[in-house]
């Protein structure tokens, strides 16, 4: 599945695009939005080749350059909320997840990637969306709050030795489309 915005294209990673990946995944405030616990080569390639092998996960390549400078993926959800009772009465659904090279924020390129993203996934059949942040990142909090997203719930997880919250929030397929119509 390809997606084009104004300023990118939203299109499969391929092998090709690991330096640009590993440049941002290997920086260390990026690790820690994304709970990695190391950012040397060998543990992003790993990174990059999971995501490879995730077919929902887009590379965001930034047109004016033909760089990607971050991607979004949208994959099961984590085992803990697929046995959630709640979750599982309102349908099918998917998280997601992305990340975007520091040089590259506080531009609106991730708004425009994931506006665009959206509506493709609620066109597959799916009733909501999962996306979820760590409670330090809130950066990550308003732009899913900008999007419609809604709190849902609060889980302690370990990550690099110290307990955190991730705070889980949904935007359901039937909200979104009220939204967009203006209902």
């Amino acid at each position: 599945m390809n997606i084009e915005t104004q300023r990118l294209l939203l299109r499969p990673l391929r092998e090709a695009d690991f330096e640009d990946v590993e440049q941002h995944l290997s920086d260390p405030a990026i690790c820690r939005m994304l709970g990695l616990e190391h950012c040397d080569q060998e543990s992003v390639r790993m990174e990059m080749f999971e995501h490879l092998r995730t077919r929902e996960t887009l590379g965001l390549e930034f047109r004016q350059s033909g760089s990607v400078i971050g991607h979004a993926t949208a994959a099961p959800l984590h085992p803990l909320l697929a046995q959630d009772e709640f979750l599982r009465s309102l349908g099918r659904g998917v998280s997601l997840s992305f990340v975007l090279s520091p040089a590259f924020q506080r531009q609106g390129l991730m708004t425009e990637a994931l506006e665009a993203m959206i509506p493709s996934l609620f066109a597959q059949g799916l009733d909501f969306i999962n996306c979820g942040y760590f409670s330090f990142n809130r950066a990550s909090a308003a732009l899913q709050e900008k999007l419609g997203f809604r709190y849902y719930s609060t889980h302690p997880v370990h990550r690099n030795g110290e307990e955190i919250e991730t705070i889980e929030c949904l935007l359901l397929r039937s909200e979104y489309i009220a939204r967009k119509h203006g209902t």
